[in-house]
């Protein structure tokens, strides 16, 4: 969980295991009231980085972001996204699906479908999902 009173970070890898190319044209940043901000982050087979999503985030305002044009992810390299929380209350908070708690998910909008699947089911009960 957040310690009460400060900023933390938590973030979660996937690899491109389908030995094809995937195609992202949006992503959809998830957080609970704490959230302030999500990045992704590539890193490619020859060990460079390159940020490809890098937005605020708003509970109250939370937005689809579709690319201009699409990313390709290709096989072996690994996205990385990290959601960063502010918590301002005197309590720790743990994750969950209340809303007075936390989760951070980055929903991505790619294909070929199940590209990214790493075979766990979410807590929402999704098996295309990737953690």
């Amino acid at each position: 969980g957040m310690p009460p009173g400060q900023v933390s970070k938590f973030s979660g890898t996937c690899t491109n295991n389908s030995g094809k190319p995937i195609h992202i044209v949006g992503y959809d940043p998830h957080m609970h009231l704490l959230g302030t901000n999500m990045t992704s982050v590539v890193k490619h087979t020859n060990g460079m980085m390159e940020t490809v999503f890098d937005h605020p985030f708003l509970f109250d305002h939370q937005v689809n972001y579709f690319l201009g044009s699409e990313y390709i992810l290709q096989p072996g390299e690994q996205i990385t996204s990290t959601c960063t929380f502010n918590n301002t209350t005197s309590a720790p908070v743990a994750f969950g699906q209340s809303t007075m708690q936390e989760m951070c998910y980055q929903f991505t909008f790619a294909y070929p479908y199940d590209a990214l699947n790493n075979h766990v089911i979410s807590l929402i009960g999704a098996t295309n999902t990737c953690w």
